[in-house]
């Protein structure tokens, strides 16, 4: 992500700290057809339309070739092969709504991860687009700073990260370098409690005297707190990552010399017992169930 573009008073114009290249040529069009049709326009969206054309785009389909100017598919050719951690996506057609991808997670192992991930990315969701007292913005030069971190070897125990603690307030934001169990599980230190008590906090409604909501409730804060459990697990290495998983499989492997070369024979039991997991045909604790 090189931009926010959210148009409300939560987003600070300082928050945008990073340079960015811009075309102005598509900016200005888009200026002067915004104009023609009297539609509004404004600067942050502009900004948005000129960083994705700032540079060519890599796909080009066959069967869109000679797709008319106007048709939407032309801007998802661009809008699709820019490959950040969140894409800004138009309605296609007119069943579509706006949308925003998430589009860092990996895929996991097992069902079970595949869920709890999908279930925590719409939790966080919910937060934001729901329950409008919630601020998480920072300079997104440090959210740059987060992404380069979070490539490094075993980062989800040994690193901290840049987080906002002051996330019921929009002014000047509080900033601490965190462990990923603080940011889940809270800081004492600096009085942060914890993304899952936010949650906790968000799902609670003391006005509910249906039976029924009440007992959905009930089931989802269920849900929540195994998805809570196995989250406390990674970031306290009580469960590997797939990536620590994977290392340590090779390391140990009995034709591993240490120097660095993977022979095909270890890729082979490698891909082996990875399918077997994710089957369910074969256990292992970093990969159990995970709601039960």
């Amino acid at each position: 992500m090189s931009h926010y573009i959210w148009n409300s008073p939560k987003n600070r114009e300082e928050y945008n700290d990073e340079r960015v290249c811009i075309n102005t040529e598509v900016v200005n069009f888009l200026k002067e057809e915004a104009t023609k049709r009297s539609i509004t326009i404004d600067e942050r969206m502009l900004n948005h339309i000129g960083i994705l054309n700032s540079r060519d785009f890599l796909v080009m389909h066959e069967k869109f070739i000679n797709m008319k100017e106007d048709e939407p598919t032309l801007f998802e050719m661009i809008n699709s092969t820019n490959w950040n951690s969140v894409r800004f996506k138009i309605p296609l057609d007119e069943t579509m709504g706006w949308r925003v991808e998430f589009r860092t997670m990996e895929i996991q192992l097992t069902a079970d991860e595949n869920a709890a991930f999908s279930l925590l990315v719409y939790m966080l969701v919910k937060m934001l687009t729901e329950t409008p007292i919630f601020n998480f913005y920072i300079p997104i030069s440090k959210t740059t700073a987060n992404f380069e971190r979070a490539h490094r070897e075993n980062s989800i125990l040994n690193d901290k990260f840049f987080f906002r603690t002051n996330v019921f307030d929009d002014g000047v934001p509080i900033i601490a370098e965190l462990y990923l169990r603080e940011i889940f599980f809270g800081s004492k230190e600096h009085e942060f409690p914890g993304m899952f008590t936010l949650f906790q906090k968000m799902l609670e409604d003391p006005n509910t005297n249906c039976p029924k909501k009440k007992e959905l409730l009930k089931e989802i804060i269920r849900v929540l707190k195994s998805i809570e459990n196995f989250i406390r697990d990674k970031v306290e290495g009580k469960r590997l990552t797939l990536a620590q998983w994977m290392r340590q499989f090779v390391y140990k492997h009995k034709l591993y010399e240490k120097d660095s070369i993977v022979s095909q024979d270890i890729i082979t039991d490698l891909l082996d017992n990875l399918v077997r997991i994710s089957r369910g045909e074969q256990e292992d604790p970093n990969f159990g169930e995970i709601f039960v």
